[in-house]
């Protein structure tokens, strides 16, 4: 995936998450755009840009999707067309200026 989308630092500093070998990559819902940060070192992501909510990748394979409340949804990674409807997300804050 592309964590090159993602400022790492960033997103540590406001989330107060990862680890050494975290790596993050916006994600969207397949049924609605719904944005997500994704750590795929830990498996962690985030839903919520305001509180840095966050489920476990086992919870989120479960969960409806937080944006539509689909039940059968895919996490599909988000491409760098996209940035713009990301930031207009909330996750303007950690997206990465150099490509």
């Amino acid at each position: 995936m592309a964590s090159r989308l993602v400022n790492k630092l960033a997103f540590e500093q406001r989330s107060r998450a990862g680890c050494s070998n975290s790596s993050y990559v916006f994600v969207r819902c397949s049924a609605c755009s719904f944005y997500y940060v994704y750590d795929e070192e830990l498996e962690e992501l985030y839903f919520d840009p305001a509180k840095l909510t966050k489920w476990s990748a086992s919870i989120s394979q479960s969960a409806p999707c937080a944006g539509c409340g689909a039940a059968s949804w895919k996490l599909i990674a988000a491409t760098e067309v996209e940035l713009p409807a990301i930031a207009t997300a909330g996750w303007y804050f950690c997206i990465s200026t150099t490509r």
